[in-house]
């Protein structure tokens, strides 16, 4: 809701385009229908209400330039792993751990949670920045690495004989 309640102001100073890709639940495919006729922003908004298999994954991140994550509360986020993994820039709130995904102007930028204004705002000042695509490479290696690296660590910490996993 905060992200189609920011885009008329998005679209007073840009031409943008927001595809809504997933399944929706419940009655929210039906309010959020009505939300974007009642914001007049019909034009400028897709629907994509399925699921979407791990195979057209990379389909939708390619063809879009943002990944938006405006998230009122949150734990952690399998799509900004997928942004990462795919290579986009994030808009996302800073709530959970949504900030550790989020290198600001390297891979996208965070935005208060439950701010249209500052939302739409952050979304101008990230379609204006030049993301560079060998540091969006540099920070999904990074990521990757810091894996690998817990992963090393946690192996190190086990017994090296006598043990064997479940």
């Amino acid at each position: 809701e905060d992200l189609l309640r920011a885009l008329p102001g998005v679209l007073a100073r840009k031409t943008v385009e927001l595809t809504i890709a997933g399944e929706f639940w419940n009655d929210t495919e039906r309010e959020t229908e009505s939300l974007i006729q009642t914001l007049g922003i019909d034009n400028a908004v897709s629907i994509d209400n399925h699921y979407i298999p791990n195979e057209k994954l990379a389909d939708v991140f390619r063809t879009h330039d943002l990944v938006v994550m405006p998230y009122r509360s949150a734990t952690g986020s399998a799509v900004a792993n997928m942004a990462i993994e795919y290579e986009r820039p994030i808009i996302a709130t800073n709530v959970g751990s949504l900030p550790t995904c989020v290198e600001e102007g390297i891979n996208g930028f965070l935005t208060p949670a439950n701010d249209v204004e500052a939302l739409g705002g952050t979304i101008l000042k990230a379609l204006d920045h030049r993301f560079d695509a060998s540091a969006l490479r540099k920070h999904r290696e990074d990521r990757e690495q810091g894996w690998d690296d817990l992963i090393d660590e946690v192996e190190g910490m086990l017994p090296s004989e006598g043990w064997r996993p479940l």
